[in-house]
């Protein structure tokens, strides 16, 4: 469950396109969990409780991830995390499958990926 969990953090991480922002670490174990878990509250606590600190100290452990603290509205300071962009890209290319992808981060609005393909010249 662990290394599923983990893959899941860095699919989301590797797809989020929101101009530096991060994604919130609580809101990512929210969506992770309810992905994984949409009906049963059991399993999705099990998760919360049990496996995701053992994320969050891999996470923290790697330095492909930017870790910072923003705080939101209303005063909560979140811990925020974000792929490099070398990151991104590499993983994004291992795990291509031809389609678009839908994940959104904190702060940004479906559709509005701002992310265009680089032209190179020869």
């Amino acid at each position: 469950l662990f290394g599923t969990v983990l893959e899941a953090v860095y699919d989301r991480l590797s797809e989020c396109e929101n101009d530096n922002q991060g994604y919130a670490a609580l809101i990512l174990r929210d969506d992770v969990g309810h992905d994984m878990y949409p009906t049963s509250f059991r399993e999705r606590k099990f998760m919360f409780d049990y496996v995701w600190p053992r994320v969050t100290l891999e996470i923290r452990a790697d330095n492909r991830v930017r870790k910072f603290h923003k705080v939101m509205t209303g005063g909560k300071d979140l811990e925020h995390w974000d792929f490099a962009i070398q990151s991104k890209r590499g993983r994004r290319l291992r795990k291509s499958t031809g389609g678009s992808s839908d994940t959104t981060c904190v702060g940004e609005a479906k559709g509005d990926a701002k992310s265009q393909p680089v032209k190179r010249e020869p």
